[in-house]
């Protein structure tokens, strides 16, 4: 049904833009009216929210006419209704509602209100038309320079938990400008994880930039680089990682192919620090034991021991 209430709009809208054209009238005003909350949800918000079907002809209506022009008519009101639900001929012949209209068009002061300003509707409402995305929408940051956006979060806090608890935040809270089922509550292993791979994302793209780049090419990363012995790859998520043959063993994708970070970032100096204290201050060979059951840190042993000692 809001499909074809959503119809019953776009028709209003063409018929509006056919009758103004054939009108000698110097910048008509057009008013419309629905009684569907549903149908002047979608038209009064972004239609890029909606599966096809409604999205299309919501950016078809928004080009036709103007959203503030859109307004609610409750049901009692609309005449409409006779046809749809069914009157008794002897009051459709007597009923005001049906020969003149609502009876906030026949006002003097028109347009008016039409006496309910409460188009609020649940999400359940329109979840069927939301379209279908993961539990985290794509994200996309433009950072123009790497350095000092991680040298900002850095400086929130030296502790490694601290500092992915806040990027978990803003993450959360990019996430609900752009969509309407918001995430609340107690942070998730996922949030924690998704936060962890954006800085991790952020370090890697300052570090390697010339190796993330010509591995996305295709091309080989170059003799010089210090990742060359590796046999680096990225993952799904741009990641560069090592490669190998452990990518047949049955291990976790953490352990086959270690998250690669550069020795000299403050960030993996807080990693290995938080893996000293995690694993109660063990010698520098336990620790980067420890630390390569996931990253990789180039010249790691030296790094290891700068933190032990």
């Amino acid at each position: 049904m809001p499909r074809l209430e959503l119809l019953g709009a776009l028709l209003a809208a063409r018929l509006a833009r056919k009758v103004k054209a054939i009108v000698d009238l110097k910048r008509p005003k057009v008013f419309f009216w629905t009684d569907s909350k549903i149908t002047l949800h979608w038209i009064k918000g972004s239609s890029k929210r909606w599966k096809s079907f409604v999205s299309n002809r919501v950016t078809e209506i928004q080009s036709l006419c103007d959203t503030s022009a859109w307004a609610h008519c409750p049901g009692k009101q609309n005449p409409a209704d006779f046809l749809s639900r069914g009157v008794n001929f002897e009051i459709l012949l007597n009923s005001d509602l049906w020969w003149k209209g609502p009876q906030f068009l026949r006002e003097v002061d028109f347009p008016t209100d039409t006496g309910n300003d409460d188009t609020s509707i649940s999400l359940h409402d329109i979840s069927d038309e939301l379209k279908k995305t993961s539990d985290y929408s794509p994200l996309t940051l433009t950072v123009l320079n790497h350095n000092s956006f991680i040298d900002g979060i850095l400086k929130i806090s030296n502790n490694y938990m601290s500092i992915i608890r806040v990027m978990c935040y803003v993450l959360r809270f990019i996430h609900n400008v752009k969509n309407i089922e918001r995430l609340t509550g107690h942070l998730t292993i996922k949030e924690l994880q998704r936060a962890e791979i954006y800085l991790v994302q952020l370090v890697q793209q300052g570090e390697f930039a010339e190796e993330i780049k010509n591995l996305r090419k295709g091309a080989h990363v170059l003799s010089n680089s210090k990742v060359k012995s590796l046999n680096c790859f990225l993952d799904e998520n741009g990641i560069l990682r090592v490669g190998g043959r452990l990518k047949y063993s049955d291990l976790s994708l953490d352990e086959k192919h270690l998250i690669v970070l550069p020795d000299k970032h403050p960030l993996t100096l807080i990693i290995v620090r938080y893996y000293h204290l995690k694993y109660l201050h063990v010698g520098s060979n336990a620790l980067l034991y420890h630390i390569r059951r996931k990253f990789w840190i180039i010249n790691g042993r030296n790094v290891c021991r700068k933190v032990v000692f």
